[in-house]
């Protein structure tokens, strides 16, 4: 029964790694989350006689990712990073396991426990580095058959409306803001900022609540920061769904403001609109 339950757990975890999600919520970091999650099965199933450095781990990782997704607005993605503590626990007992005389009269079990090994510490990191390297992590690999030639994704591969959406970014912000200006851009496109050296003039690279009072007590602070381009990226650009992307439809804040003031000009491209305060 035991060596059955120990094949089922490994089967569980092969499956959490090569599984294709559809949809937009796919992400590489979700595949921490079968393995992770996993980690009362492994315990039961090898039972080390020192339980307490895996357990720390794997309570400390279900800590943090609970803290994460409900103590700030990462999210589930980034809440899934917890999950890596509960993996290097998994290790730690199936390394335990390995050592311990029961383990080593059972050639069966044995080799379960080096399969789950395997899977943990080879499968796991080659995959999500293959992903990260080589895929659009937001994307559904089985579809990524656009390999991009130009600018800071140059090599990875992406959906094709995705890698369309890419280029009109790269022609788009080439075209209307200039090499090395203060640019802010109110959407989650953070590779944005790295196709010309931008100055970053916000809070993090991921703004994208123009009503959030952190971005005026950021300008504030920093009043050297304060953009001289603004980018808002439209609905199929961005993550926002933003099919307006007016200043007027901003909700009320520092940055409707600034938009808002004489003299800025608008212009309205494929990507988004881009706003100029001044001229650098």
């Amino acid at each position: 029964v035991w060596n059955l339950l120990r094949v089922l757990v490994f089967l569980t975890a092969v499956w959490g790694l090569v599984m294709m999600p559809r949809g937009e919520k796919f992400y590489s970091n979700m595949k921490w989350f079968i393995p992770g999650l996993l980690w009362p099965a492994v315990l039961f199933c090898t039972w080390p006689k020192k339980k307490f450095a895996g357990l720390t781990l794997a309570i400390t990782g279900m800590l943090y990712a609970v803290g994460v997704f409900y103590g700030t607005d990462l999210g589930i993605v980034n809440a899934s990073y917890g999950f890596y503590f509960c993996v290097i626990g998994e290790l730690i007992w199936l390394g335990q396991a390995l050592q311990e005389s029961s383990w080593k009269t059972s050639r069966r079990s044995r080799s379960v426990v080096l399969a789950g090994i395997g899977v943990l510490a080879v499968l796991l990191p080659m995959q999500l580095a293959y992903m990260r390297f080589f895929y659009d992590s937001f994307g559904n690999p089985a579809r990524c058959d656009v390999k991009i030639q130009q600018g800071i994704m140059t090599g990875l591969r992406m959906e094709p409306e995705k890698a369309d959406v890419y280029y009109g970014v790269l022609r788009d912000v080439e075209k209307n803001v200039p090499q090395g200006a203060k640019l802010l851009v109110l959407d989650i496109l953070p590779y944005a900022y790295m196709l010309g050296d931008y100055t970053i003039c916000a809070p993090a690279p991921w703004i994208n609540n123009a009503a959030d009072p952190q971005n005026e007590l950021y300008y504030e602070k920093n009043p050297h920061l304060v953009p001289d381009y603004v980018f808002i990226a439209d609905e199929k650009t961005g993550f926002a769904n933003r099919t307006d992307t007016s200043a007027q439809a901003l909700p009320d804040g520092c940055i409707k403001e600034m938009l808002l003031q004489p003299g800025v000009t608008a212009v309205k491209t494929e990507s988004g609109t881009f706003y100029t305060l001044s001229k650098s």
